[in-house]
């Protein structure tokens, strides 16, 4: 009995939908897709690495000195999404059908486009205030104003005014995660180490300093500001 020879496109026609990706299918994959069109544009998109598995066909990811580039298919619709993203935080972000669309912006960001310029040039894609402090390179004061602000956030809200009144503790990057004020001393550079103020179900609060492994309780507010600033080198 003849061996059944096997389609070349039986895998990536299991996981893209022809019908809303005939251009996927014929270039075998996203990547693929983008590698033609960054050849026809001459756009510059690096390396494309994709995911493993069938997720290898739906997906893109490109490297910039900026960060990550990442592309992704929908299931159910033809749109591209892609999210453009650098130490935990994203630079922009945005979704459209027109996958010539997506793979400019790409080429864009990695010649060096600023985000007023990607956004107006590719209407499609978002950014926010955080981004653009990042990107004028002083995302702190923005960062404490979305925290103090933040609706969701009210019942930090005295800890988060408490740490924004001292003056050093106001100078590092805040941020909340399950009721607790991480303060990062840079946060382009995580490995230097952040503060912490967790609050206790006692009231109180306790206080961490990751850098050196200093720590303590504080039985109110102003004492937990006082010990956190003590621990600052």
């Amino acid at each position: 009995m003849a061996e059944k020879r096997k389609d070349p496109d039986d895998g990536i026609a299991g996981v893209v939908n022809g019908s809303l990706y005939p251009d996927l299918l014929r270039d075998g994959g996203l990547a693929s897709a983008m590698r033609r069109l960054a050849s026809r544009g001459r756009w510059d998109l690096g390396r494309i690495e994709t995911d493993v598995g069938p997720a290898r066909f739906v997906s893109a990811t490109m490297s910039s000195d900026r960060g990550r580039i990442a592309i992704l298919l929908g299931a159910e619709k033809r749109f591209f999404s892609i999210r453009i993203s650098h130490l935990g935080h994203v630079w922009a972000s945005g979704a459209t059908d027109d996958l010539a669309a997506v793979t400019g912006v790409a080429d864009a960001w990695r010649k060096g486009a600023t985000l007023d310029e990607l956004v107006h040039r590719f209407p499609f894609m978002h950014t926010n205030a955080l981004a653009l402090a990042f990107e004028r390179g002083d995302p702190i004061p923005t960062q404490w104003d979305e925290l103090l602000g933040h609706p969701e956030l009210v019942h930090v809200r005295p800890l988060l005014n408490a740490a924004h009144s001292d003056e050093r503790l106001r100078a590092l990057f805040p941020y909340v995660s399950h009721g607790t004020l991480r303060l990062y001393r840079d946060v382009r550079d995580t490995s230097l180490g952040e503060l912490r103020l967790v609050p206790l179900p006692s009231g109180g609060f306790r206080v961490e300093a990751t850098w050196n492994d200093s720590t303590g309780e504080a039985d109110s507010l102003p004492e937990a500001v006082r010990l956190a600033r003590s621990f600052l080198p």
